[in-house]
């Protein structure tokens, strides 16, 4: 059970990492087109 907690958190900060540079990525294309 452990380590299915452990993998969930795990998941979740990865999805937010990926969720940033989508961010950060879209902000540049934004920039770019305006």
């Amino acid at each position: 059970m452990a380590e299915f907690e452990t993998m969930r958190s795990t998941a979740v900060g990865r999805v937010g990492e990926i969720d940033e540079g989508l961010r950060t990525h879209m902000n540049k294309v934004y920039g770019t087109m305006s």
